[in-house]
């Protein structure tokens, strides 16, 4: 059930009134360096229904499903009804205007969301009808609104564990307001809440005495290189994965969310072998092409078929540090193309030449095992 409700424009008036007093510079937030001085508040209350995270946990995909979980992002108000969230009143979600979420940053959002996910049998979408189609249990919507104080609290989300599960269309929730209508927190806070419906809790870190230090794991270093974990805080970093690492239910609580992950969504096929002959896919003369690394152990294959030289730059989408391998035809390793500064490779290569992308093994912030994603090659002369 979704606009033009009775009684709804009074509530959008009061989200309205209250998001305009809590946005003192938008604009000039946006666009600011993503830096630790501005402190939010915590990134979200994460509730749990522990005997149903238990039925959910036995209920995990022990074969590669045919359908693909669809996770909506809801930019467009919502009244939800009939939720785990309040079995008895609607709560009503007005949408954020144009003003405060533009289209360019709606489209940032859904990419950097997608991105997240990209490794995973999952779709992202902004199609009610998307929505509509999929299995009960294989969706989840993901509502991108003003923050209920009365109802969550100061909190830029909230999520109930493993919530896709029940088929109930219990949605999870993010708040423009309290995250200062800045793209990158609002598509971090997006996947994390997200995370949490499909079965993952957040990851902290601990001292060596079991003394949790940090509830929200904020990650380490800085600049193109700092990472943190997306179920930590991931509004400061440039590299942002999911990661192996302990759960807020205790210093000895594992959690590996890709495993997770995979485990409730599926797998996404591999779009390029890691082989090396005849059948490896060519790179185009000049142009583009673009690839995904499902997982940290990913290798991607191509063919440079020409002789002559060709200026190769691979970029990364934002979930990995890439490293490219350079081969001779006859399969042997010539080189290992690595920037220590950056994510991206920029190289001239000469010669009839292999090469594999990969997840580099030498960054110097993000622990071993993590990063996978998107990356675009660019071919052009030198």
């Amino acid at each position: 059930m979704k606009k033009n409700v009775p009684g709804v424009a009074l509530a959008i008036l009061f989200f309205l009134t209250a998001c305009t007093k809590n946005a003192s510079d938008p604009t000039g937030i946006a666009t600011a360096a993503p830096d630790r001085t501005v402190q939010l508040p915590p990134p979200c209350i994460q509730h749990e229904d522990a005997e149903r995270t238990r039925i959910a946990s036995m209920a995990r995909v022990t074969q590669q499903p045919t359908t693909p979980v669809v996770l909506l992002l809801d930019f467009n108000g919502q009244h939800v009804q009939n939720s785990a969230w309040d079995t008895e009143s609607t709560i009503s979600c007005p949408a954020v205007p144009n003003s405060l979420l533009t289209a360019a940053m709606r489209d940032y959002i859904f990419q950097n969301v997608m991105e997240d996910f990209s490794g995973f049998f999952v779709k992202i979408t902004r199609s009610e009808q998307e929505y509509a189609a999929a299995p009960a249990n294989r969706r989840m919507r993901c509502v991108i609104t003003y923050n209920m104080m009365e109802r969550f609290g100061n909190v830029g989300g909230t999520a109930m564990i493993s919530s896709m599960s029940w088929a109930d269309n219990t949605p999870c929730f993010v708040f423009c307001d309290v995250l200062q209508y800045n793209q990158k927190y609002i598509a971090g806070a997006v996947s994390h809440e997200l995370g949490h419906t499909l079965g993952l809790f957040h990851q902290s870190r601990y001292s060596e005495a079991c003394s949790q230090e940090e509830e929200y794991h904020t990650g380490f270093g800085y600049g193109t290189l700092g990472w943190a974990p997306i179920m930590g805080i991931s509004y400061y970093q440039s590299i942002i994965t999911w990661h192996k690492g302990i759960s807020s239910n205790g210093c000895d609580q594992p959690q590996d969310d890709m495993t997770l992950l995979l485990a409730a969504a599926g797998t996404r096929a591999d779009d390029y072998a890691p082989t090396l002959n005849n059948s490896t896919t060519p790179l185009p003369s000049t142009g583009t092409k673009s690839g995904i690394l499902e997982h940290a152990g990913d290798n991607d294959a191509f063919w440079k078929k020409e002789a002559n030289n060709k200026r190769i730059r691979v970029i990364s989408n934002g979930n990995s540090d890439i490293a490219v391998e350079v081969y001779n035809m006859q399969g042997q390793l010539l080189n290992t193309i690595d920037d220590i500064n950056g994510p991206n490779i920029d190289a001239v290569i000469s010669g009839k030449r292999y090469i594999r992308v990969r997840v580099t093994g030498n960054q110097p912030y993000v622990p071993i095992g993590n990063g996978f994603g998107g990356y675009t090659i660019n071919v052009s002369t030198p």
